[in-house]
């Protein structure tokens, strides 16, 4: 998918939904999830459970079921996405790329991180480089006003994948810029 202009709203892959729906379900609870999704706006509903690894699925959508399963579960967004988002990276990354990931080195990890963005969001672009041994930066750009969770979000994704990597202390630190956000990020071997 071509990314969208910035005046589009974002959409997240089939699969990053899916992955995060069954996160949910390890963390919250069948019954938890279940009367989430039974509370949240039908369409999105219907948007959300019947995502595809090859759709995608509008952030309004997402963000109406993300606010159903957060009342449901009798906690905020943010701390349940905190809880489900390593799960979800880790169960993306859970095969033989787990493997691969280990024998990559920190220069082709980090020029693979956009790759892996542009999968799983349709909004803004990103850019990685190594700044040192351990130490990288990545950028968003093209998503304005990008929301605070979003950039959480990407954060600890970036983390997860990192520490599936093999790294230890692994720290992603985002901010949002104009244009999108700016991620510091260490770690060590």
């Amino acid at each position: 998918m071509e990314h969208e202009p910035d005046d589009e709203p974002p959409k997240l892959s089939g699969q990053a939904v899916r992955d995060l729906s069954w996160a949910f379900r390890q963390t919250l609870g069948d019954e938890v999830v279940d009367a989430g999704f039974a509370a949240a706006p039908a369409a999105a509903r219907e948007a959300y459970t019947t995502a595809s690894p090859l759709s995608w699925v509008a952030y309004a959508d997402v963000l109406a079921v993300h606010e159903a399963l957060a009342a449901a579960g009798h906690t905020t967004m943010e701390a349940m996405l905190d809880e489900a988002v390593p799960l979800a990276v880790e169960r993306a990354f859970k095969t033989v790329w787990r493997i691969l990931l280990r024998m990559t080195g920190d220069a082709a990890l980090v020029k693979r991180t956009p790759l892996i963005y542009s999968k799983s969001r349709s909004k803004g672009e990103m850019t990685a480089s190594i700044e040192g041994p351990g130490r990288a930066v990545a950028e968003v750009r093209g998503w304005a006003k990008m929301p605070p969770r979003d950039i959480r979000s990407l954060g600890l994704s970036i983390e997860t994948m990192l520490r599936i990597a093999g790294r230890e202390g692994v720290v992603a630190i985002g901010r949002p810029t104009a244009d999108g956000a700016h991620f510091e990020v260490r770690w060590r071997r």
